[in-house]
């Protein structure tokens, strides 16, 4: 994943396209992991 400071967590992956319409970003700069494990490893890898 590149660097985005914005990550959606969990299922389903179209929840990434809702939040980024939200905060006024595009799909492509709003990570997404499927769980907040894999959300922490993306954390401590950072």
């Amino acid at each position: 994943m590149t660097d985005v400071s914005v990550v959606a967590v969990g299922t389903p992956q179209s929840f990434r396209q809702q939040l980024a319409r939200a905060i006024e970003m595009g799909p492509d700069e709003v990570g997404w992991v499927q769980s907040a494990t894999a959300a922490e490893e993306l954390l401590i890898n950072a």
